[in-house]
């Protein structure tokens, strides 16, 4: 019979366990991105380079920098902090907690 004891659990039970966890609490995963070096960056920001590749080769372009692609992000982000913003704040203003797409539509005039 295996011998029950205070033993500290293993990686993967202790890993799966806080990630459940964390889960449960509605506290947003860290993101980390790898630079080209290897090193790890944090990341606030969700939108992916290949969606920025993806939109300047529909608009035409044969080769994308990575720089280029990094700017176009930074450029959205901004614009869609500021509209998603001005979205809460007609959402609060109409009396809601829900922001719908009306409220986006309108932020976005």
């Amino acid at each position: 019979m295996p011998e029950f004891s205070k033993k500290p659990e293993s990686g993967f039970v202790f890993f799966f366990r806080l990630k459940t966890k964390r889960l449960n609490t509605k506290q947003p995963l860290p993101v980390l991105l790898t630079t080209k070096r290897g090193a790890k960056m944090p990341s606030k920001r969700l939108i992916p380079l290949a969606a920025m590749e993806k939109i300047l080769k529909l608009a035409g372009a044969e080769r994308v920098s990575d720089k280029s692609k990094a700017a176009l992000k930074e450029v959205l982000e901004e614009i869609a902090d500021k509209i998603s913003a001005d979205a809460v704040k007609f959402a609060q203003h109409a009396g809601r907690k829900t922001v719908k797409a009306g409220d986006i539509k309108l932020a976005a005039k």
